[in-house]
């Protein structure tokens, strides 16, 4: 049927019309179409006059802004509903409880080797060998070094050489000297007779007494040529530098064929390492008690009573007690403190000359003191901490000072007190002020139990995941749509 123009013209201004009219309905009886004008400022949209495949592309377009939008409110309303539902995380908690704990003192310390040798050249030569490898464990009399021994070989042949001339003059000296006193006992003889002169006498005495003298010469030459030979074979002995002690060697400041000599310096140093020695300084007060009990009960009591512990720069305690060996013999004036030495077993090699450490004295007196799991304790740049949880379930973060270590769980000498809730299991889900669900220790679900209550937080999100998939799926519809008006 054929149209006129009049009616071709009044077509699109009543669908436009009816178009502006349906607008309104739908933007009354749906919110989201209401918000999607909104964000395009509340202009009305009039579409120019395009083919009827660009409608119906239009069309699903349309459609699919609008799923979009109904999709944010869905998930703005998920996101809300979400928050309200979401269960607090699970925590396995534990009450502070009080014991008996041995009353403690605690004094900065240095840890340091009960033997330190610098090894140094006792003669001169060039170095041939290093035969040790640095950082490593030698044992006494271990070889280090070896410094060339052709000069020193040659020294000791001409020793030796010396001591056989010297015993060669010996025996020369000697037969003279039998010569010379037959020669003088003869004239002793002819002079008491008369047959000849006291001068021929004299001379002959003379004679026989210079021979004895040779002798004696030679036998100090002989001690002379056997000196000779024992500095000798000590020098060729310097040679051969060893470990005195057993112990870890450092680095060497000499290598192979340097000259080295006894101004060198150290070559290298040897430290003992087990056992090892902690030195800590304490208040003449505490000295002086300690001495009062040493006249009451004696001193091997007195040190079963004073036995000194380690706290290693990690916070941990020491594994191996110590043994006091000695105390100064005078007080620090400047300071008003006398040092202590106590020897540490150190199989592990943990602890290493210069070391700085916390030692731990626990005295025979006893109080009463929290202890916490060691789980609780969260050592940070700022210090011990711990999360406790209140009695409206929040999380509340403390800054504790722990003391002796007593079991699996620690001493705690400021910041907690008998009875509080500490976290001991699950530090990494909360932060102070967030409301935790507890769970006692001994009622602490395994990990497969533990995993199923987190999923649980998980569900509450499945609306919002529901609105993105909408949106997912009205962006794939406008996709196809365009599509199929290409395809037209």
């Amino acid at each position: 049927m054929s149209r006129t123009p009049s009616e071709s013209r009044s077509r699109p201004a009543s669908a436009s019309a009816a178009s502006t009219a349906a607008g309104a309905v739908e933007a009354a009886s749906n919110p989201a179409w209401a918000r999607l004008r909104r964000l395009h400022g509340g202009r009305q949209c009039h579409r120019p006059q395009l083919g009827r495949a660009s409608v119906r592309f239009g069309g699903a377009l349309l459609c699919a802004l609008t799923a979009i939008a109904t999709a944010d409110d869905n998930s703005d309303q998920a996101d809300k509903a979400g928050g309200s539902k979401t269960p607090p995380p699970s925590v396995v908690v534990a009450a502070v409880q009080t014991q008996d704990v041995a009353a403690e003192r605690r004094y900065i310390g240095t840890v340091k080797a009960i033997q330190s040798v610098n090894v140094r050249a006792r003669v001169e030569g060039f170095l041939e060998q290093v035969a040790f490898k640095q950082g490593h464990t030698v044992k006494k009399d271990q070889l280090l070094y070896q410094i060339e021994q052709d000069q020193y070989q040659a020294a000791l042949a001409n020793a030796e050489g010396q001591l056989a001339a010297a015993k060669a003059g010996l025996a020369s000296a000697k037969a003279t000297l039998e010569d010379k006193q037959a020669d003088f006992e003869r004239f002793s003889v002819l002079v008491k007779k008369g047959d000849t002169s006291q001068t021929n006498f004299d001379r002959a005495k003379a004679q026989r007494d210079e021979a004895e003298a040779n002798v004696e010469n030679a036998k100090a030459s002989i001690k002379q040529a056997q000196a000779a030979i024992e500095s000798a074979k000590i020098k060729l002995g310097y040679t051969t530098i060893a470990s005195p002690i057993a112990g870890r060697i450092g680095a060497t400041h000499y290598t192979e064929g340097n000259l080295v000599n006894p101004g060198s310096g150290t070559l290298a140093t040897v430290v003992q390492l087990d056992p090892i020695r902690a030195v800590f300084s304490i208040p003449s007060a505490d000295f002086v008690r300690i001495q009062e009990r040493v006249a009451d009960d004696g001193a091997d009591h007195a040190r079963d009573l004073f036995v000194p512990h380690l706290i290693l720069p990690t916070g941990k305690t020491y594994a191996h007690k110590g043994k006091v060996s000695f105390a100064d013999n005078q007080v620090n004036p400047s300071t008003g403190t006398i040092s202590i030495y106590a020897d540490f077993p150190n199989p592990d090699r943990l602890l290493l000359p210069g070391q700085f450490v916390t030692a731990l004295v626990r005295t025979a007196e006893t109080k009463q003191e929290p202890v916490v799991p060691a789980s609780a304790i969260q050592r940070t740049r700022d210090g011990e901490q711990v999360y406790l949880v209140g009695k409206d379930h929040r999380v509340e973060q403390r800054t504790v000072k722990t003391g002796v270590q007593i079991g699996t769980g620690y001493a705690v000498t400021s910041g907690l007190q008998s009875g509080e809730i500490v976290i001991v299991s699950g530090v990494q889900k909360v932060k102070p002020g967030m409301v935790v669900k507890p769970v006692k220790q001994s009622e602490a679900a395994p990990m497969g139990r533990a995993l199923s209550i987190d999923s649980a937080s998980s569900s509450a999100n499945k609306d919002a995941s529901s609105s993105e998939a909408a949106s997912t799926d009205a962006t794939s519809t406008a996709a196809q749509a365009n599509g199929a008006d290409k395809t037209q």
